[in-house]
């Protein structure tokens, strides 16, 4: 058994890596809702998946960081790079 922080990072590298980067974003969108739902570091796995789309879909980016709203505020550590990433 993997420590849960250790086997989420493997499970976003997939998803980054076998997934979104090689085309098929219909499999990578439904793997980070469900990484999504399963945990309470939003800002984070919110800031990962918007990023990782940054170089593949500026618009889809800015989508997903938009979402991200509806959870993170500035409280949170990784608000400022999903700003970044609607600003940008």
């Amino acid at each position: 058994d993997l420590h849960p922080r250790v086997r989420r990072q493997r499970q976003m590298c997939i998803r980054d890596s076998l997934y979104i980067l090689h085309g098929d974003y219909g499999l990578g969108d439904a793997d980070y809702a469900y990484i999504l739902r399963e945990n309470q570091i939003k800002d984070y796995i919110y800031y990962r998946y918007a990023s990782i789309y940054e170089g593949v879909d500026k618009d889809k980016a800015k989508q997903i960081a938009n979402q991200a709203l509806q959870f993170v505020d500035d409280r949170f550590t990784y608000y400022p790079n999903i700003i970044a990433v609607l600003e940008g």
